[in-house]
């Protein structure tokens, strides 16, 4: 794979990232609350248990998810621009 593919499967994967940011959100903290509704003895362990599931850790998650998503397309951009010539010194 060229650094001009590679640079664009980056940008379009970091693109999805953001724009399903929620919905990944969403499904981990889901997954979370299943996971410490089965297991009450990890439950106790974690203190940070009883947000699994709620509003607020939906949004959080959502805000890292976008970061991420943000920092991968920012690599997209570079490693586009590198595969043009833009990155190198002549």
């Amino acid at each position: 794979m060229t650094h001009g593919s590679w640079a664009i499967v980056l940008f379009v994967i970091g693109l999805l990232v953001i724009v399903m940011a929620t919905k990944i959100s969403t499904w981990k903290t889901q997954a979370w609350a299943r996971f410490y509704a089965r297991h009450p003895d990890a439950a106790q362990q974690n203190p940070l248990s009883k947000h699994a599931g709620s509003e607020r850790s939906i949004r959080l998650g959502a805000a890292m998810w976008r970061l991420i998503g943000g920092l991968i397309l920012l690599n997209g951009v570079i490693q586009l621009l590198i595969s043009m010539g833009h990155g190198t010194k002549r």
